[in-house]
């Protein structure tokens, strides 16, 4: 059981930053399209509200028989290491339940050198309590 939770984490994780980085590259496409005059940096206050935060924040929450309800969340950051890559994203995630399991995670995937380079990390950690 706890392999299959870790393969589909990991999984939830890792498919985060492409989903990401496909809605920012359309947005900015489309932008450039149909504002060309307007993409020029003025500094206002409206240019700087605009800008897409690179923050990501999902809640977790999940009802279970043997574990219980649990609660948590996740918090990641996207940022290019450089201009012809992929999104990196790199974070933190976990959840707790009315059964007293504990779940955390952190993970990091890089790419770099015009995606040529990757790296990918997770790190976990926990303590599940079955309720039978």
């Amino acid at each position: 059981m706890r392999i299959v939770l870790l393969v589909l984490t990991v999984f939830v994780y890792m498919s985060t930053p492409l989903l990401a980085e496909n809605q920012i590259d359309r947005k900015s496409e489309t932008e450039s399209i149909a504002y060309p005059e307007e993409n020029k940096t003025s500094g206002s206050k409206s240019d700087i509200a605009s800008e897409d935060s690179p923050w990501l924040a999902v809640p977790m929450v999940s009802s279970d028989p043997k574990v219980g309800t649990a609660g948590g969340g996740m918090v990641g950051y996207l940022f290019k290491i450089d201009p012809d890559s992929t999104s990196s994203m790199v974070g933190v995630g976990g959840t707790y339940s009315t059964t007293d399991s504990l779940l955390a995670g952190a993970f990091l995937r890089s790419f770099w050198d015009s995606d040529n380079k990757r790296f990918t990390l997770f790190m976990g950690s926990g303590r599940i309590k079955n309720d039978y």
